[in-house]
């Protein structure tokens, strides 16, 4: 990332430059904005430009349909939308540890079992898990932004949240526990 905001690229076009090398990495999701365009790439497709409204992403492709997660999530971010709350609000929204019925669970491939295991919001198991979330709005000339990070066993280990208003400079705000 780092490469992207020292350049004066666009976010597509690095983007484009990323995915020539994306085999090189393990499987990912990418969001770059570059103050006009908010662009997506992950390990498998070729960047798109992200359109203005309501989305999800999990380790699938951005907007997949049929995780019962990313359902749940976006109907809990459009009732926030709607009556919104704080920014650590919006990104608690994502903590919930309640499994899916397994009926209810897209064919990926994993066991059956262990993808039951995966399919709540919130994940903490032996070695694997949800390590932070993240909430973002992005309205007219302000966009503001907070992060939880968790360590192995789901505790919150750090937070951050901050606000740039377009053209002018970052204001950031941090706590660590």
């Amino acid at each position: 990332m780092s490469g992207f905001l020292q350049s004066s690229l666009s976010a597509d076009r690095y983007l484009e430059a990323v995915s020539r090398e994306r085999s090189s990495y393990s499987g990912f999701n990418l969001l770059v904005f570059d103050g006009k365009e908010l662009y997506h790439l992950n390990s498998e497709r070729q960047p798109q430009l992200v359109e203005p409204g309501l989305h999800g992403l999990s380790n699938a492709d951005l907007d997949s349909c049929g995780w019962p997660k990313v359902d749940s999530a976006r109907k809990k971010l459009q009732y926030w939308l709607e009556q919104p709350g704080s920014m650590e609000d919006l990104t608690l929204l994502l903590n919930s540890k309640a499994l899916a019925s397994p009926e209810t669970l897209p064919n990926t491939g994993v066991d059956p079992l262990e993808e039951h295991r995966l399919s709540a919001e919130f994940i903490a198991m032996d070695g694997y898990g949800t390590r932070c979330s993240t909430g973002l709005v992005w309205k007219q000339d302000q966009i503001k932004l907070s992060e939880i990070n968790y360590d192995i066993d789901g505790r919150i280990v750090g937070q951050v949240e901050f606000q740039i208003r377009l053209k002018e400079r970052v204001c950031f705000s941090t706590t660590a526990s």
